[in-house]
């Protein structure tokens, strides 16, 4: 079990959820969000906030990086005024950002060298499962440091498991995030065809689940379902297949098929990252056509 106070940087729509659940399991937390409007969200939650990155790892015996971009990670945890600057050796600074595994690897020889351990520890199942509590944590790193603080992350994740070296914990979002997205689309597609041949999408759904069709988005199509992150996730899966020299066709494919499903969403009436369910939405497309 973890000791002392933990940190999170970035308080968005990740973040926040899981600042709470943390409150509210008893740890002692304190948040970190350069957004005025983030800020006041938190401290309407009792959430206690820094006032600076430096500020929090000098007062946390551990950090979860909850920000949105490769850069913004390395800022705030190699920046001047970063983590790795300001905390005591011994910090641990878990990375639950998608970020490249080349970014996790930087960040942990950095902060190697200030005797801070670096740790994957990325997260599945969107921000649903941070608001239930129901997140998948894929770690990487040191896996005795992950087990000593799985008693904090079970107050937000209902699974941890760990995949290697760090780095791998990114490999594992990268791959999931493929595999959300192509059943996404495929589970579009599919509904569409067997509503326009005259069967109910709801009837069908129900019956996919008990075949071979059965997969998670099918079973959560109920679910809002905002795509605000969908092409960078496709487009980092593809990068890393050319890297590679490994043809993916199918995975460029979905990249350009999600962009038409976004337009169409926003020819709906609302925002293209809304929260409306991918349900509702294809009962729309389809009594439009």
């Amino acid at each position: 079990m973890a000791v002392g106070t933990i940190g999170i940087v970035g308080l968005g729509k990740m973040g926040l959820p899981m600042a709470g659940h943390l409150k509210r399991a008893g740890h002692s937390v304190t948040g970190y969000d350069p957004s005025e409007a983030t800020r006041r969200a938190a401290l309407a939650q009792d959430i206690p906030l820094a006032t600076s990155v430096a500020e929090l790892a000098q007062a946390t015996a551990g950090t979860l990086v909850v920000v949105g971009t490769d850069d913004q990670v390395i800022d705030v945890c190699c920046g001047d005024k970063g983590i790795i600057a300001a905390a005591a050796p011994g910090h641990v600074i878990f990375i639950c950002s998608t970020v490249s595994p080349e970014t996790s690897i930087l960040v942990g020889e950095r902060a190697a060298e200030a005797g801070i351990d670096v740790l994957d520890a990325t997260m599945c199942r969107g921000e649903v499962g941070a608001v239930e509590g129901d997140l998948l944590v894929m770690g990487a790193g040191r896996e005795d440091i992950l087990q000593a603080w799985s008693h904090t992350f079970s107050c937000f994740a209902s699974d941890v498991v760990h995949l290697g070296e760090l780095g791998a914990g990114q490999v594992g979002k990268l791959v999931n995030n493929l595999l959300v997205w192509v059943a996404c689309v495929g589970n579009y597609e599919a509904l569409r065809l067997g509503m326009r041949l005259g069967v109910d999408q709801e009837k069908l759904r129900t019956a996919l689940l008990l075949a071979g069709g059965d997969n998670q988005m099918m079973r959560t199509w109920h679910r809002p379902r905002p795509m605000p992150w969908a092409e960078d996730d496709m487009s980092i899966v593809m990068e890393r297949a050319d890297q590679l020299k490994l043809p993916l066709p199918l995975a460029g494919l979905v990249r350009e098929l999600i962009k038409g499903i976004k337009i169409d969403k926003a020819d709906w009436g609302t925002d293209p990252e809304s929260y409306e369910s991918m349900f509702d939405f294809v009962e729309w497309v389809e009594a439009e056509h």
